[in-house]
């Protein structure tokens, strides 16, 4: 399919070349010797009277014609060059604001998610506690919620663990009969308080360690109480807990904690790790 562009220029060509093909006529033709009424001379008419003749004129007519006709296409098409530019940076500085307006909106959604999403945090470890019942140790936490909206716990993996290179694994899943598992909803300001978390059978000798740190120590506790730790040799004994969790409109969140459980310091325990252990997300 011929654009009109083609067109133009192919019509053009054929009335050149009819005038071409008209001008070789007339430089080649031989006209007859007529005689006058009033002299008797003889003359023959000139080629450029030729020019006169209706095929001649009309065929110069349309080579203007088609003339103009081009150099008007070109302009138009300079027109249409120029607005087409002027559209293309229109929709470039339409296309340039709609993504600074969609940065920013994306920027106040995670400002928005960031303030109106619960935060999770793990705390009141401290020392070791003995339970006569069962003569088996534990430690005891608080779970709260101080963000703005509900959490829905997901997942909470909380357990001892133990490394020789200060690299303490994934504490095991806890399973669904653990409290923050039956009752997964922590409200808005919501506290757990002295939920237990008792050392895995294994971990330990069955001893009792006994602190007799003089009392006149300002550091020192007298009679705090500790777990013999049966781990390999040169192995850090650690309290770890992870929990997943979600808000109403948010999902991904994470709260994790590190304590160190064997610390040299009468049976308390002692934050450990930075922020690659210790952490809200």
């Amino acid at each position: 399919m011929l654009s009109f562009a083609q067109k133009m220029v192919i019509a053009l060509m054929l009335c050149i070349a009819v005038l071409i093909a008209r001008l070789d006529q007339l430089s080649s033709a031989t006209h007859p010797i007529e005689k006058t009424e009033t002299s008797g001379t003889r003359y023959q008419e000139g080629h450029w009277e030729k020019w006169r003749e209706p095929i001649t004129v009309v065929t110069a007519f349309l080579v203007a014609v088609g003339l103009a006709q081009l150099g008007l296409f070109w302009r138009q098409l300079g027109f249409i060059r120029e607005s087409l530019d002027d559209a293309k940076k229109a929709a470039d500085a339409a296309e340039g604001a709609a993504s600074a307006a969609t940065k920013q909106a994306k920027i106040a959604e995670a400002t928005l998610t960031q303030l109106e999403r619960p935060y999770v945090f793990i705390f009141d470890v401290k020392e070791f506690g003995f339970d006569p019942e069962t003569s088996e140790f534990f430690v005891e936490y608080s779970v709260a919620n101080y963000g703005k909206m509900p959490a829905i716990i997901e997942g909470a993996y909380i357990s001892f663990v133990f490394s020789d290179k200060g690299e303490p694994p994934l504490p095991t899943l806890m399973a669904d009969s653990h409290v923050l598992l039956t009752a997964p909803i922590l409200q808005v300001g919501e506290k757990r308080e002295k939920i237990r978390e008792y050392v895995p059978t294994g971990m330990t000798t069955g001893d009792i360690e006994i602190d007799v740190t003089d009392a006149d120590d300002p550091f020192g506790k007298t009679g705090a109480i500790g777990p013999v730790f049966d781990v390999p040799k040169g192995n850090d004994v650690f309290f770890r807990a992870i929990i997943e969790y979600r808000g109403p409109s948010s999902h991904g969140h994470s709260t994790g904690a590190l304590w160190l459980a064997n610390y040299p310091a009468n049976g308390q325990f002692a934050q450990r790790g930075g922020d690659e252990y210790n952490y809200i997300k």
